[in-house]
């Protein structure tokens, strides 16, 4: 992570194309006060930008009176709470959190929290019960990523400095009220997108995201899959804090190490070459994912999963509600997406066909599909 203050100075022009050179991922604007420094970050990394996420770091009364103008231009925000209490009251700080990360979570934004999360650990194997209920707001708040500092590059325990931010995280995620943060983001990124006249494909990542944070709490969910090439899909979807996490595939470094900026999100880098036939290489790298998450224990066979995809190549607008198969039945690509040389739907009466050897049924056979009219019969090719 690449660090940028103030104007663009020579110096710092410098460390910004050494980023490029070196395909930095994300770069951090120290002392972020308007969106105007951002704006020229962007213009030095020039195309580069597209692929590099541009940090604000909040450290002054000024950042925080144009907070609104710093997001709306940022990737994300950065709030650094040492200097916040350099600049500010020290009874304002945890105002000054809560409402900078209320800010980026409206508006889609990761936020990172750091400094002083667990400082007595520098010196002590445990951590104070105040420093427990720090980090555990943090999480509550709606945090996306919470950063160590000199507990882990100077402290005497770093290892157990590490477990304790992971125990007590996972702990408060447990108490985090999903589904009242997921209603709320939803009513907000619906206004917002009424009020600027969204083109189609903000509506179909609006869509797409939340039905898929719906689908999955609705059927108790153990994991929503995203197949995604610009990770922006599988952003999307982690703004509006699903209760599971977010297997996010993808051909792409880059982004798989960008989804560690938000909340929930797991990459699976999926290194095979593209198949000729999109809809074959779309079920190659869902099976991919499913024997990982498997093998990692994030799901179970007979477990259901959510998967976010497209209809076709270029487009994230197909949902899907699976149950997880046996491990045997993974050992050749499953077919999700190629369903339509799964099954054919009809509307006439047919018996269903065999289903070629180890290939399990994604739909019980003579179940009807919810229709107006007819009711048709699901049969299988």
């Amino acid at each position: 992570m690449a660090e940028y203050r103030y104007a663009v100075a020579e110096k710092y022009k410098q460390d910004l194309l050494f980023a490029v050179e070196n395909q930095v991922d994300i770069v951090c604007c120290g002392f972020a006060e308007s969106g105007l420094a951002i704006t020229q970050i962007r213009k030095v990394l020039g195309p580069f930008s597209l692929n590099t996420k541009v940090l604000a770091r909040i450290e002054s009364s000024d950042g925080l009176k144009n907070l609104a103008d710093i997001i709306s231009v940022a990737d994300g925000v950065f709030v650094d709470r040492g200097e916040l209490g350099r600049n500010l009251p020290i009874e304002k700080v945890f105002l000054a959190q809560k409402s900078v990360i209320a800010h980026a979570n409206a508006a889609k934004k990761p936020a990172v929290v750091a400094a002083q999360m667990l400082d007595s650990m520098r010196h002590k194997p445990r951590a104070t019960r105040a420093e427990v209920s720090d980090v555990a707001n943090a999480v509550l708040d709606g945090a996306d990523v919470l950063a160590l500092g000199v507990e882990t590059a100077k402290g005497a325990f770093p290892l157990e400095t590490l477990q304790v931010m992971v125990q007590v995280c996972q702990e408060a995620e447990s108490a985090y009220y999903h589904g009242r943060k997921f209603v709320d983001l939803k009513r907000i990124e619906a206004v917002r997108l009424a009020a600027m006249g969204p083109k189609d494909e903000q509506i179909e990542t609006f869509t797409s995201a939340t039905a898929a944070v719906s689908a999955a709490m609705t059927n108790g969910a153990a994991a929503i899959i995203v197949v995604t090439t610009t990770g922006k899909t599988a952003f999307a979807v982690a703004s509006y804090r699903p209760p599971c996490p977010i297997l996010t595939v993808t051909r792409q470094m880059s982004v798989a190490r960008q989804c560690h900026l938000y909340r929930g999100l797991r990459p699976v880098y999926f290194s095979e070459e593209k198949c000729d036939d999109w809809s074959e290489d779309m079920d190659r790298r869902i099976t991919h994912t499913l024997q990982f998450a498997v093998r990692s224990k994030f799901v179970k066979p007979g477990e259901r999963v959510v998967i976010c995809t497209g209809w076709h190549a270029g487009q994230t607008n197909t949902v899907r509600l699976v149950v997880v198969p046996a491990e045997e039945f993974m050992s050749s690509p499953l077919h999700i997406v190629r369903s339509s040389q799964v099954f054919n739907v009809s509307s006439k009466q047919q018996q269903p066909r065999e289903v070629a050897p180890n290939q399990p049924n994604l739909l019980p056979p003579n179940q009807p599909a919810p229709a107006w009219g007819e009711n048709p019969t699901v049969t299988f090719d």
